[in-house]
């Protein structure tokens, strides 16, 4: 059985060594394959389960003039299996630090890579992570195109899933849309009731106000602006070194200024938004709560990318709320001063109705006094659920499906679901659905209920090696499997 797993870091190249050891004493019939990314220098010791998809120097080649015309051929060989955009969905592109045209090559690339390494050997199960690197992703399509099982890692943080203990969970979404599985492989197995009562006590926590949600999105927002006056320095020092012809990097290093200058600009529009936030006793009577998730989200980047422009998609939503009615924006609390100030302003001159939340505000607060609340594909449904308010859904949740929100998979069919939310015809009586919602999505978590992780690489790594086995407890054995797979065509046909 050859079980690939991507892993762009190479930071954790000792851990994913020991990880492959144990595999193969456990599970002798693991045929183990790690993808990395560019090979490292020629004084790295490459062991037998390595595998570099990218040649040494590699960005180099991203500093030379690209072909367009042969980018485009190189990807066009993989249309139908790969999408041509994918490059679009890499952090790398929405902070700017390569251009479009270095991430096409470097999609075109990993492809030709990867399809060679299955071609050699073919991949039963293959694990990558939800991220939005370019290696990942395009890993997980030609998985899929090639009939392999394939899981995604994805890591939870959000309260229901033990936020307020501070603990690592890892959810193994077994499709690239993250709905949630009915196959027994794809559980973990733990004994119902127990995690029946841990969900029902954490949704009584956030409930009475138990802990505070927004502590860790305090500390997320250092990933994305400095926050002391030492990180600021470190800013402008790290654009001022790339502007100089020091770091030797041509224009990759040039480039690499950008992630910084991003920096300070969310910094600069997070303070000059703040002259349009109004606190919660400022708000209007009626409203809808659009609450927003990270702009660098693998859930938008990924999995929605029709959204990725927030302040394009406020303008269409704000052109079919009903009169009467406000649309508060809610900017995630790991990241204000995600939406352009001066782009923010325009669009409120065009629609007065439109209003900016305090993002330090408490949710639940602003939860309480909402009509409703839209989400696209975040986790804030939680709370609008408990409160007992009605929830549109944009994009495809792993809660699709389910009745939790009102889902509304085309924009067009969003005037429905508002004239629906006038009308008072939307369900809020759903909290006993969400228990039961939520304590499937936590058997397809790793660790076990009550279980102490804080090292996220070995929470993966574990739950990996406890995918494998119940797979092995499940099926006889891991080819028994396998031939599971391959006899009904493709994973997701598994019954």
């Amino acid at each position: 059985m050859n079980v690939y797993i991507t892993a762009h870091n190479t930071r954790y190249r000792r851990r994913y060594g020991e990880f492959v050891e144990q595999a193969r004493a456990e599970l002798p019939e693991a045929r183990i394959h790690l993808l990395l990314g560019q090979e490292p220098p020629a004084a790295d010791v490459q062991t037998d389960h390595e595998r570099f998809l990218l040649p040494r120097g590699f960005e180099k080649h991203l500093d030379s003039r690209i072909d367009p015309d042969a980018v485009r051929r190189r990807l066009e060989c993989f249309a139908g299996r790969v999408p041509p955009d994918l490059h679009r969905s890499d952090l790398r592109h929405l902070l700017r630090t390569r251009t479009e045209g270095m991430l096409a090559l470097e999609q075109a690339a990993l492809a030709e890579a990867i399809e060679a390494q299955f071609t050699e050997a073919a991949p039963d199960l293959v694990f990558v992570s939800s991220g939005t690197n370019l290696l990942h992703s395009v890993g997980y399509y030609l998985a899929t195109a090639c009939g392999a099982k394939t899981y995604r890692t994805h890591g939870l943080g959000f309260p229901a899933l033990d936020l307020e203990r501070g603990h690592q969970r890892i959810w193994f979404c077994s499709n690239n849309q993250t709905a949630l599985s009915e196959r027994p492989e794809d559980s973990f197995g733990y004994e119902r009731e127990a995690v029946r009562a841990r969900i029902t006590s954490l949704h009584e926590a956030i409930r009475t106000r138990q802990f505070k949600r927004d502590v860790l999105s305090r500390k997320f927002r250092q990933r994305r602006m400095p926050v002391t006056p030492r990180q600021f320095a470190e800013d402008l020092g790290r654009i001022a070194y790339f502007a100089s012809p020091l770091h030797g990097l041509g224009r990759v290093g040039r480039l690499r200024s950008n992630a910084n200058r991003d920096r300070l600009r969310v910094l600069l529009n997070s303070r000059r938004n703040r002259r349009l936030m109004l606190p919660v006793e400022r708000l209007p009577e009626r409203y809808v709560l659009f609450a927003l998730n990270t702009p660098y989200d693998s859930q938008i980047q990924v999995r929605a990318p029709e959204y990725r422009d927030f302040l394009s998609l406020i303008d269409l939503v704000a052109g079919m709320m009903p009169y009467g009615y406000d649309l508060v924006l809610r900017e995630h609390p790991a990241f204000p001063g995600a939406l352009d100030h001066a782009r923010l302003v325009a669009l409120q001159r065009r629609h007065p109705h439109v209003r900016l939340a305090s993002s330090d505000a408490p949710f639940p607060d602003l939860v309480a006094r909402a009509c409703g609340i839209l989400i696209i594909n975040n986790t804030a449904f939680i709370d609008a659920i408990l409160a007992g308010k009605p929830v549109i859904s944009l994009a495809n949740g792993y809660f699709a499906g389910t009745g939790l929100t009102r889902e509304v998979a085309h924009l067009r069919e969003l005037r429905a679901g508002l004239d629906e939310l006038v009308r008072g015809a939307l369900d809020i009586d759903r909290r006993d659905r969400l228990v039961h919602v939520m304590s499937r999505l936590f058997q397809e978590t790793f660790p076990g209920p009550d279980t102490h992780y804080h090292e996220k690489i070995d929470t993966i790594l574990d739950g990996m090696l406890a995918k494998l086995r119940r797979i092995e407890a499940l099926h006889g054995s891991l080819p028994g499997f396998c031939e599971t797979v391959r006899s009904h065509g493709r994973a997701g046909s598994i019954p």
